[in-house]
């Protein structure tokens, strides 16, 4: 039985404090690097290819970050072997994350090595940790369902071209079917109701993280300004990307994170609401790719002609942050704030009614739905307040 196997005895327990260390945002900061790798990989490959190779790596990236911050809510960090393991995952993670933009080309196989290497690691090192049989039991058929994925990854890395889009592309979606699946096993499976879980802690672990990616996300529109001439024009353009990412910002921290912590606080399955909370940060960060791509092309090309490229990124990118806030208040609160859906409606209109716009006029409309998200956020909250 895996109960009986030998562990190290660094399992975090239940009168620990479960505080977010620095040690743990060190190793978040690495995703700063990856996701501006992840929408640089985008823009240089704007097509239907392109959106498939990048979706296939952001697969990869998130589930290494995901699940060494899910082993992170099972770990004492103070432990010498804990620090050693996430320093180590930190180093190989920077690595991949460096592969990204030729991953589909010469450093296939280092990003395939790496991935495989951090996710195997990992199940290991909590296996025989000393955490509980339940998440013993869990990270051990994690550790069997990519041990079924590696030959797709790894003859993936072998070949060239489509064999290694498609490859890799049903290894991905194998891995994202067992995580939704919480990684079955043989009639086992994964029970956390009434489990002890440090479900703000992993709320936690997910708002830095999506913090982080923000920042990213600005950092890149202000290397895009950078880089071009300084124009009126541009200068718009980048006021108009600044205040789309500010109205995200504030429409995820101003009310919704303070939802979810209410959530936590009336449920009895904290790590399901730890589940939903890690998917919707993996479809909110393909979101901020997206709009990552969408604010280079409005400050690169401020006056460009209309563009399916351009509305995708555009329109989509948030829409795809607003689903992933609606889905997720949908399966925690039974219902999504009513401005999520209208703006979703919003958002598919917009982007239809782009394709005959100018890139500059486009992406202001885009920030002006996202900007009414906010402010009925914050309509929300004032009423809140004064009913209190």
């Amino acid at each position: 039985m895996i109960s009986r196997l030998p562990t190290m005895g660094v399992g975090r327990t239940d009168d620990q404090s479960q505080a977010v260390t620095p040690l743990e945002l060190f190793y978040d900061l690495v995703y700063i690097f990856a996701v501006g790798q992840l929408s640089h990989h985008l823009l240089t490959n704007l097509d239907w290819k392109g959106a498939a190779e990048t979706g296939i790596l952001l697969v990869g990236v998130f589930a290494v970050w995901a699940f060494t911050s899910w082993a992170g809510s099972l770990l004492d960090t103070s432990r010498l072997p804990v620090r050693a393991f996430v320093i180590g995952t930190l180093f190989l993670g920077l690595l991949m994350n460096t592969t990204i933009g030729e991953a589909f080309g010469d450093r296939g196989g280092l990003f395939v090595g790496i991935y495989l290497a951090c996710q195997v690691s990992r199940s290991i090192f909590v296996v025989f940790a000393g955490v509980d049989t339940i998440m013993q039991d869990h990270f051990f058929r994690m550790l069997g369902w990519t041990v079924i994925t590696a030959p797709f990854w790894i003859i993936g890395a072998l070949v060239e071209g489509q064999p290694r889009l498609i490859l890799w592309g049903i290894a991905a979606m194998v891995d994202v079917i067992a995580t939704l699946l919480s990684h079955p096993g043989l009639r086992r499976r994964t029970e956390t109701r009434n489990y002890e879980f440090a479900g703000e802690y992993l709320l936690e672990r997910c708002r830095l993280f999506f913090l982080i990616a923000l920042g990213e996300t600005v950092l890149t529109s202000a290397g895009v300004f950078t880089q071009e001439p300084l124009t009126p024009i541009r200068l718009v353009a980048l006021l108009v990307a600044i205040t789309g990412t500010a109205a995200i910002w504030w429409s995820y921290f101003v009310r919704s994170e303070e939802e979810a912590l209410d959530v936590l606080e009336e449920t009895d399955d904290e790590a399901k609401i730890g589940r939903n909370a890690i998917y919707a940060i993996a479809v909110m960060l393909a979101g901020l790719v997206l709009a990552a791509v969408g604010d280079e092309l409005s400050i690169a090309h401020p006056d460009g002609e209309p563009s399916l490229a351009a509305s995708i990124t555009l329109f989509g990118g948030p829409a795809l942050y607003v689903l992933a806030q609606a889905v997720f208040q949908k399966r925690t609160k039974g219902r999504a704030v009513s401005s999520r859906p209208i703006a979703l409606v919003a958002f598919a209109a917009g982007g239809v009614a782009s394709l005959w716009l100018p890139t500059l006029l486009a992406a202001s409309l885009a920030t002006a739905i996202m900007i009414g998200v906010a402010a009925h956020d914050s309509v929300i909250e004032a009423r809140e307040k004064a009913a209190r």
